[in-house]
């Protein structure tokens, strides 16, 4: 069995598509990705097709109708099988080596849940990152003994928010956490 599953929404970025499913097949773990399509209307579809026919580890879940970011999320956390799980936006990207250390932090404390490390973001036309600056950044563990709905929802020490692409899960150590509100958190 993989190590972990990763599930990449999408909902027309499908520009994005082909480069973030090869960053994560490109970070060295026996991983499984889940492309989820919500219905886009910008060839998303077709790309994500064939990224799959190119890779076993590629699966699809294809939606006739857009059912929500959230939807989505949930869809990826219910396919998840592996110990560990994350959710990746399709226009996201991660960190060379960002999955062996946050896989080295789970599996060296066990009292360890949840893992995020550091963020970049930038606006196109293209992003221009330093070695430097990704070899700055750190893993954060969030323990079982902390309230985890708390922490996923809280903002860190410098006011940045916890966001979805930067965090992997174990999934039995975090049986509690069973999705997301369909509606967001606005609701």
């Amino acid at each position: 069995m993989p190590k972990i599953d990763i599930a990449i929404p999408c909902y027309n970025h499908g520009r994005f598509l082909r480069q973030c499913v090869a960053n994560v097949l490109g970070q060295g773990a026996e991983m499984r990705v889940l492309i989820i399509d919500n219905a886009s209307t910008d060839g998303s579809e077709e790309t994500a097709r064939r990224i799959a026919t190119e890779d076993s580890r590629v699966e699809l879940l294809l939606r006739e109708r857009n059912m929500g970011s959230h939807a989505s999320f949930n869809s990826g956390i219910d396919w998840a099988e592996s110990e560990y799980f994350m959710i990746l936006c399709a226009d996201d990207l991660l960190a060379p080596g960002c999955l062996g250390r946050a896989l080295s932090v789970l599996e060296a404390k066990t009292c360890v849940a949840l893992a995020y490390g550091g963020q970049f973001i930038w606006e196109e036309p293209s992003p221009c990152l330093s070695q430097r600056l990704l070899a700055a950044q750190s893993t954060l563990a969030l323990s079982l003994d902390n309230n985890l709905q708390r922490h996923c929802r809280c903002r860190t020490s410098q006011s940045e928010p916890v966001r979805l692409s930067s965090e992997r899960q174990s999934r039995s150590k975090s049986a509690a956490f069973i999705g997301f509100a369909p509606q967001g958190l606005e609701a």
